[in-house]
């Protein structure tokens, strides 16, 4: 009844909010991922454009401070300004709700730190556990058969280079060393510390010259700062084209055309 109530006022008083101000209502549930989507599309008129603050975004700040300009409180939020659904409405489309050169701008306006490329040559994996495989509901639509696909993706990154040595970032180590030692048989392998932050997974990532990823939008903001970090065409991105169940196609539509993509893996995604 509350939700029904909610929209209701909120349709008899959107021909009042037509000010020239537009206030996106992102949700307290979203991670870094999903509100960087948003903040790429208020970033391209940050005058006229805001996104709602959420404990979420805000834990970021002292890492990306310049996102702060992007964000306004609910209490401040002028009456007439325009409300825009972040649920309903679609901002991580690449190519289509954001070109290359204005993602690539977004990362350096407001998140480039003086991040530097890895001296270290490995591969970089970035595995994702957390909500994706603890809770039901986030398995049923975004787990797959982790270690199929990475058996799969290195095969191909292989065929592109030979792997001389292979580090793991996850939100998951714990699993990661328990079922990801077979990796030793390609090449000399190490795992991020437990007492990592995510800002630090996300570094680590993004520094790297060659990195595997997962369907993730962690991952993908990570390929993004990455493509960044390594200008040129020098670096190597491999990640999944799914992304979701809840999606027809089951395609991920944030990735880059231009990293190296691993469409299918043996039993399918479903396995």
């Amino acid at each position: 009844m509350n939700g029904i109530l909610r929209h209701a006022k909120s349709a008899l008083l959107t021909p009042l909010r037509r000010g020239g101000q537009q206030v996106v209502l992102t949700e307290n549930f979203m991670g870094l991922g999903n509100l960087l989507y948003i903040a790429v599309w208020v970033a391209q008129a940050p005058d006229t454009r805001k996104m709602l603050e959420t404990s979420n975004l805000a834990a970021w700040y002292p890492t990306f401070p310049r996102l702060r300009e992007l964000t306004i409180q609910r209490t401040s939020m002028p009456f007439t300004a325009a409300r825009i659904d972040s649920i309903s409405t679609s901002f991580g489309r690449f190519g289509t709700d954001f070109a290359k050169t204005q993602l690539h701008d977004f990362c350096r306006d407001y998140l480039m730190t003086t991040t530097a490329p890895s001296t270290t040559d490995r591969l970089v994996i970035n595995v994702r556990r957390g909500d994706y495989y603890t809770d039901p509901a986030a398995r049923g639509h975004y787990a797959i058969d982790t270690e199929a696909f990475l058996r799969t993706a290195l095969h191909h990154a292989q065929e592109q280079e030979p792997v001389h040595g292979i580090h793991v970032v996850s939100d998951g180590i714990e699993w990661c060393e328990e079922r990801l030692q077979w990796l030793r048989d390609i090449a000399p392998l190490t795992f991020s510390r437990s007492t990592d932050t995510p800002a630090d997974n996300l570094w680590t990532v993004a520094g790297a010259r060659r990195i595997l990823i997962m369907n993730s939008t962690f991952s993908y903001w990570a390929g993004y700062l990455h493509d960044v970090v390594h200008p040129g065409g020098e670096s190597q991105v491999w990640a999944p084209r799914f992304f979701s169940r809840s999606q027809a196609d089951h395609a991920s539509w944030s990735l880059d055309p231009d990293w190296s993509i691993v469409e299918s893996i043996p039993g399918g995604w479903d396995s």
